[in-house]
Order: C-alpha cells, then structure tokens, then sequence
C-alpha cells in the first residue's frame, strides 16, 4: 500500500490545573476536529528553560490533527490557518 502524503498539524499546550487551560485545549480540539475531520491528545510531560536559566520540567498536552493536504501545493492555506 503507497504511503500518503499529510500535513500534521501539532500545538503542544502547558497541562497546569488551571480550568482555563482545560477550557482551551477543549476549543483547539474542537477546532482540529471541525477543520481536519479529527484529533489527537496525548498527555506528556517536557523541559522548558527560565530567563535566568533554570530548567524545569512540566506536564503538557500535545494536540495534534493529520490533514490530507499536499504540502507544496497547500502551503499557503496551512500558513493562513495557523498564523
């Protein structure tokens, strides 16, 4: 079977207990869903470093949608969709 091509859509959100952060992540997937026919969260966990240089770690939420376009003819409109 050929493989075929896509465009994979990722936004990778912080997962802190704040409602509002649940509250986005439920609008983007719902969003994903409606442009692309679905969506996928997976819970994760990753570094990010501090202005005075500290790294910490963080739990996040990685949301992503695969998309049957065609990279080199759909550029532009994904780069409309997601600036």
């Amino acid at each position: 079977m050929p493989l075929s091509e896509k465009v994979r859509i990722e936004i990778f959100i912080p997962d802190p207990s704040d409602v509002a952060y649940r509250d986005l992540l439920k609008e983007l997937a719902t969003e994903l869903s409606y442009a692309f026919g679905g969506c996928t969260q997976v819970p994760a966990s990753g570094q990010y470093r501090s202005l005075d240089g500290a790294i910490f770690t963080d739990k996040i939420t990685i949301l992503f949608s695969d998309a049957s376009l065609l990279w080199d003819r759909d550029r532009l409109a994904i780069a409309q969709y997601v600036g």
